[in-house]
């Protein structure tokens, strides 16, 4: 089961405008949900760099995106819940997309590749250990890099797809009007 619990990162400077809405949309849509900021004070950097090469070197060149894609996949493997960027909007309640899933994400286009700005999944599922594992291990290796161009390689190679939208494992791929209405 997918916890009613909201995670999202900020490291740096305060949050503007947009991000605002974005979560006061999360707190009036689901209210039932804990939300919980991942920032420098409750996330150690500085723990997660020992032996992972990757986030080394992000921290050192200061690339916040790529730190917050591997801080969201921690997180979300360690407590499950619901990962969203502070620029997703939340329209209506997401609650039952969750049900019935171990994992769902969405489509950021017609099909070619499933996007992370919103990621809801139980506690220790596989998929996110194998994702944690490539950051640790490949990220600075591979020609890919960015988290939509990763989570799909690894979700071809390593589920089966059983139609459209479902993979083994409880994983569950909405298409890109569930969570991208507005377009990206």
């Amino acid at each position: 089961m997918i916890p009613k619990k909201i995670h999202y990162v900020w490291f740096g400077g305060p949050k503007g405008n947009i991000e605002n809405i974005c979560i006061n949309s999360w707190k009036e849509k689901l209210p039932e949900y804990e939300i919980v900021e991942w920032n420098e004070k409750n996330f150690d950097i500085e723990k997660e760099i020992k032996g992972n090469k990757f986030l080394e070197e992000c921290y050192k060149r200061k690339l916040w995106a790529f730190i917050s894609d591997y801080t969201r996949i921690k997180v979300l493997y360690e407590q499950g819940g619901v990962y969203m960027d502070t620029d997703m909007q939340i329209l209506k309640d997401i609650t039952p997309l969750l049900e019935n899933n171990r994992l769902i994400c969405g489509y950021e286009d017609d099909r070619e590749y499933i996007n992370g700005a919103i990621i809801g999944v139980e506690k220790g599922h596989p998929f996110l250990k194998d994702l944690l594992e490539y950051y640790e291990k490949e990220v600075l290796t591979s020609s890919l890099f960015t988290i939509p161009k990763i989570m799909t390689h690894l979700m071809e190679k390593n589920y089966k797809k059983i139609d459209p939208n479902n993979y083994e494992e409880g994983i569950r791929v909405y298409d890109k009007e569930y969570f991208y209405p507005f377009g990206i």
